[in-house]
């Protein structure tokens, strides 16, 4: 695995767990907008990602993008330490497919 297949892993699980948060919090065009950035990342990697998010407005696509700066920055966001390592595990499983 590339460094850039690690950050586009790492950010796949952000994503995806941003996209829970979103639909807890209620807010279905935030989970919307994680769910295409996930697809959007696990099919194609990193590359593209901001076009996605033009025009994206509101909380979830403004956390997508701390975290797309802090994978860019570390190899993973902080959001991905803040939940269950079984959690992650299985998100990582559902990029790998």
């Amino acid at each position: 695995m590339t460094d850039g297949d690690a950050n586009a892993e790492g950010f796949y699980v952000a994503v995806r767990i941003l996209e829970e948060v979103a639909k807890e919090d209620g807010d279905t065009e935030g989970a919307a907008v994680c769910a295409r950035v996930a697809e959007h990342v696990r099919d194609t990697g990193l590359s593209g990602v901001e076009g996605i998010l033009d025009g994206a407005e509101g909380r979830s696509a403004e956390r997508i993008r701390v975290a797309l700066a802090e994978v860019r920055e570390n190899g993973t966001a902080e959001i991905a330490g803040e939940v269950d390592d079984d959690l992650v595990a299985v998100i990582r499983s559902e990029f790998d497919a």
